[in-house]
């Protein structure tokens, strides 16, 4: 077994000890509330993931393989939630081996970028373990050219980013200059109101490599940076389930508001009072959810902010029992991506998207 702190060996390091052993196993790494696993076969990467984090839904909604609605209602079918939702939608023919396999890598690749920028934080690899049968067993992928793409984009990142607030409009020819991969996709999204953060909402790819790209543009002088920050309204999404926190914040991304997402119940409401969200999403989860939304409206000035419950189904109560809720907006799950984007909008008090 091998254990240790990322303080005193970074990650990297402890990547290729196992790598070069050509070792099997779970790399499992904690650092305060988030936690993650790397799951090698014989030096070789099967998967990795990390909570809270990057879920495989974002990368097929975002790859256009899957709609937001078809990942919810595959989701809802797993009886194992944490089983590989992407192998799932091989397994129902939504999508093909080919496709799996660029979607485990792409989500493989970005959780191990967000991982190595970890400067603190336990870790022990065992070499056996009961968790390796969540992994995809059928696929591996080269440890050491997936580190390599990690550290090369942390490079390229550390030379500047804009920030995901920031609007630009384009004041120069692009037609003149050598333009880094992606860089016309970008231009498209350029409107000199949009932020940073809702461009890169709308492409496939990480968002710091929309961020980094901007940042070029700019420097190029193909793009100038407005002298004011984008006003995004703040959405305050709770919910204890990582899938639906995650595919949230990626809906509402792409409408330039700002999501703040939470999983503790008593944490949301210091954040509502404190910061004063426009509108409240709820995922419910039990009885214990509608007692918290009671709280929520006893704030001060919160007796009548919009608040948006995801439910499974209108349940069946009693009249006294349903006088005796808060007033909130059901939205039934699987819900459509468009639907909630509306309902934001609106309460924000924007033009229909």
């Amino acid at each position: 077994m091998i254990e240790g702190n990322l303080r005193h060996l970074p990650l990297s390091e402890v990547f290729q000890i196992i790598v070069t052993g050509q070792k099997s196993g779970v790399l499992s790494l904690k650092q305060n509330q988030k936690r993650s696993r790397i799951f090698f076969e014989m030096g070789r990467v099967q998967y990795a993931y990390c909570v809270p984090g990057l879920h495989l839904a974002e990368i097929l909604v975002r790859t256009e393989l899957l709609s937001s609605f078809e990942v919810q209602k595959l989701y809802e079918a797993l009886e194992d939630k944490h089983s590989n939702l992407a192998s799932y939608a091989n397994e129902q023919g939504l999508i093909t081996e080919d496709s799996l396999k660029l979607v485990l890598k792409t989500y493989i690749t970005e959780t191990l970028t967000f991982l190595l920028s970890w400067r603190s934080g336990n870790f022990f690899f065992t070499e056996k373990s009961a968790l390796t049968t969540q992994t995809p067993p059928e696929y591996t992928f080269e440890a050491m050219s997936l580190l390599m793409e990690v550290i090369r984009r942390h490079d390229e990142w550390g030379r500047g980013l804009a920030e995901p607030k920031s609007i630009y409009q384009q004041v120069g020819n692009p037609t003149t200059h050598t333009l880094p991969e992606g860089s016309w996709d970008i231009l498209g999204l350029i409107d000199g109101r949009r932020s940073s953060s809702s461009i890169a909402a709308e492409l496939d790819m990480p968002e710091e490599d929309v961020y980094r790209i901007l940042y070029v543009l700019a420097e190029e002088g193909i793009l100038s940076k407005h002298p004011f920050l984008a006003n995004e309204p703040l959405i305050l999404v709770v919910s204890k389930n990582i899938f639906y926190q995650r595919l949230i914040r990626f809906m509402l991304r792409r409408i330039a508001v700002q999501p703040w997402l939470e999983d503790d119940y008593a944490k949301a409401l210091e954040t509502a009072a404190q910061d004063r969200p426009k509108v409240i999403i709820v995922e419910k989860q039990d009885e214990s959810t509608w007692d918290f939304v009671k709280e929520l409206r006893q704030i001060p000035g919160f007796s009548q902010i919009p608040i948006l419950m995801l439910d499974h189904e209108n349940e069946s109560v009693g009249i006294l029992k349903r006088w005796n809720r808060p007033k909130v907006i059901k939205i039934l799950k699987p819900f459509q991506e468009i639907a909630l984007q509306q309902l934001v909008s609106q309460f924000v008090g924007r033009a229909s998207v």
